[in-house]
């Protein structure tokens, strides 16, 4: 699965939830936070994305997705916000 298209898929459930906030002691709270963790984190990423959604933080930058270094560090985003070693896609 490509990164924009789970970012798009994400975005989408992130704004539903962010309507609707639950406590924090709540799974879907947790689940909340975990989603904006991972569409905060993940924006350096697709720059293009970003923008689109209206985040200026990142016009100045283009992804260079064929990179080793941008590679290693999807993967570490990845594995990170899961909290475990293994990626979670």
């Amino acid at each position: 699965m490509e990164l924009e298209t789970l970012l798009n898929g994400l975005t989408k459930y992130y704004y539903q939830l962010r309507n609707n906030p639950a406590s924090a002691q709540t799974p879907k709270a947790q689940l909340y936070q975990l989603f904006d963790r991972y569409y905060q984190e993940s924006l350096p990423f697709d720059p293009f994305t970003a923008t689109f959604l209206g985040d200026h933080r990142f016009d100045d930058q283009v992804a260079n997705t064929i990179s080793e270094q941008y590679l290693q560090k999807n993967m570490l985003l990845t594995g990170n916000i899961s909290g475990c070693s293994k990626p979670l896609f």
